[in-house]
């Protein structure tokens, strides 16, 4: 079987109550009358529910716990668009997800950061929804620079193992490369918003990098041990580039679908 693609969720794992409350202070989605989604979290059970007359193609939380002598909490960033096994969510419908959540430590806090819908629109703090656009382009870049590889690849008919070095060699010059770019100017130096401003950069820039990381694990995973067809053909270097050239040209045509998304609700 071919591996499904690019997947995961992010998570990071945050020992600073001095972000939470000095960097993302937007208003809860209990105060916004006309949200266009609620996510509610009990128990394990994370639920979304789009009241927008848009599909949610992404969404970010934070989950916090006040009691934590360490103020931990995490990050749930998900997109449909750069992950796979994640869906959109239709107007008017329900998802709920399953979280790992604490129960050693008071009850966590749920909160909403952004979301992006199909129709291109944006909701939420602006910093947030630049993650997830910024991740998409890096998304598109690492499957043109894929796509690039293999093309070469078949055209100098390389060996599997010059393969596996030109798709390295790709990843650590794309990864490197990146670095989220704030929309925001910095606070002044020295001061607390410097430090929380830093520490969410710093997130960022890992969430914006994963994308291309996912890229060329799924084609070095797929090149480097060919699947099994049930018909028991044996799969060649060329078979394998062929299937993976249609999957990369099929994500490529729903992140391009999916940019830009400028519009703010």
């Amino acid at each position: 079987m071919w591996s499904s693609g690019p997947e995961g969720v992010f998570r990071y794992q945050w020992n600073s109550k001095l972000l939470l409350l000095a960097l993302f202070g937007i208003l809860p989605l209990s105060a916004q009358t006309t949200a266009p989604l609620t996510v509610t979290l009990s128990g394990d059970q994370l639920t979304v529910r789009n009241a927008s007359s848009s599909a949610i193609t992404a969404f970010g939380c934070t989950v916090s716990y006040p009691d934590d002598p360490h103020h931990g909490s995490h990050i749930i960033l998900r997109d449909s668009i750069v992950t796979s096994i994640y869906k959109v969510i239709p107007p008017g419908a329900t998802q709920t997800l399953r979280e790992i959540t604490r129960k050693d430590i008071g009850p966590p806090v749920l909160q909403f950061r952004a979301a992006i819908f199909e129709d291109g629109t944006t909701y939420g703090d602006p910093e947030w929804v630049q993650v997830f656009l910024q991740g998409r382009s890096v998304f598109l870049q690492a499957l043109n620079s894929g796509l690039a590889d293999l093309q070469k690849a078949t055209a100098d008919n390389m060996t599997r193992d010059a393969l596996l070095q030109k798709l390295t060699a790709s990843q650590n010059t794309l990864v490197s490369s990146v670095r989220f770019t704030p929309q925001t100017p910095p606070p002044t130096a020295g001061t607390p918003e410097a430090l929380a401003d830093r520490q969410f950069v710093l997130f960022a820039d890992m969430a914006c990098k994963r994308p291309a990381r996912a890229v060329y694990q799924f084609l070095t995973g797929n090149i480097t041990k060919f699947p099994v067809r049930s018909d028991g053909h044996v799969v060649t270097l060329a078979d394998a580039e062929q299937q993976v050239t249609r999957y990369l040209d099929q994500q490529r045509d729903g992140v391009m679908h999916s940019l830009p998304a400028v519009a703010s609700r």
